[in-house]
């Protein structure tokens, strides 16, 4: 990577790493919201691939110059923790539009007093390096929800998250730009709506139980029958079967809508 000679943003960071302050002034950023009144909240989201341009840059020259990792490796390495030295998760979190299936995997711990409490907040570190170079990593909507969906199944998550296979978005999004549907903040964030994470989950599950996804008769009459309703359970599925009415329409949506999302 060249960087630019003497940027304002990298001075910034550089000032901040340093610890002469405490953050990097968010004034690097083109456009604000600016807390007008006489403007609504989503005035702001016309700006955001300026902004984000600007926090890819950034993201960037902290992984090569203060991480000292190539690409590659930051894909590899790269974890919550060490965001966090990198002092970068304030500014990802002001401004950029992260998908909900990348900001959904989060893990728990049970405290002394039998009270759960989140240990982090739940940013998938790979998708921050898919961002930074997307011409290395292209982001996979697809990929990303089977990672957290088998997190699920392997007990790391311990429940399906909230808003995963139902009408929901995500709320700090929602506040901040004034969503009023899922599917708005979908379509802004560049989320997959409940209905794709859904239709993705059941035709992994297919696979891995070597039920082909092409032989649509087989697959009606086993999802039919006590089999489909089995598998559904097994597989944390119930909720999204709810989502159509039942484990006919889910089983036809997915054949219809997979191939599409592949």
């Amino acid at each position: 990577m060249k960087y630019f000679d003497d940027w304002y943003g990298y001075r910034e960071y550089d000032a901040m790493m340093r610890g002469e302050k405490e953050k990097i002034d968010r004034a690097i950023l083109e456009h604000q919201y600016s807390g007008d009144p006489e403007k609504p909240r989503s005035y702001y989201r016309i700006y955001c691939d300026e902004n984000e341009d600007v926090i890819r840059e950034i993201i960037r020259y902290a992984i090569e110059k203060y991480a000292g990792w190539t690409p590659e490796e930051a894909y590899q390495e790269l974890t919550l923790k060490k965001l966090s030295e990198l002092k970068l998760r304030h500014l990802i979190r002001y401004g950029l539009r992260i998908p909900y299936e990348a900001n959904v995997v989060f893990r728990e711990e049970r405290s002394y007093n039998g009270v759960r409490r989140r240990l982090d907040d739940g940013l998938d570190p790979q998708y921050i390096v898919s961002f930074a170079y997307p011409e290395l990593f292209p982001y996979s909507p697809s990929e990303e929800i089977i990672k957290s969906y088998k997190m699920i199944l392997s007990g790391e998550i311990e429940r399906v998250p909230k808003g995963y296979f139902v009408k929901d978005y995500h709320p700090v999004y929602a506040a901040r730009y004034g969503y009023r549907t899922p599917e708005e903040a979908a379509a802004w964030t560049g989320s997959t709506t409940e209905i794709e994470r859904a239709v993705v989950c059941l035709a992994w599950v297919w696979e891995q139980e070597g039920l082909d996804l092409y032989d649509k008769g087989r697959l009606i009459d086993y999802m039919s029958h006590r089999t489909g309703r089995s598998l559904l359970k097994k597989y944390h599925l119930r909720q999204a079967a709810k989502l159509f009415g039942g484990p006919i329409v889910y089983t036809m949506k997915t054949l219809d809508l997979y191939p599409k999302l592949k």
